[in-house]
């Protein structure tokens, strides 16, 4: 299945419902009404 949610706070929701995985802005995330049901998962910026 694919989705295109129109918005961040959409984007989080359907991840803190299991609907796979999101990049947004950390103050996005913090701001966010779903924070407490998702993980931070820390990548390496490339070379």
């Amino acid at each position: 299945m694919a989705c295109e949610p129109d918005g961040h706070e959409a984007l989080l929701t359907l991840v803190a419902l299991g609907c796979g995985t999101g990049v947004v802005p950390r103050l996005v995330l913090e701001r966010s009404a779903v924070r407490d049901r998702l993980s931070v998962l820390p990548v390496d910026p490339p070379p």
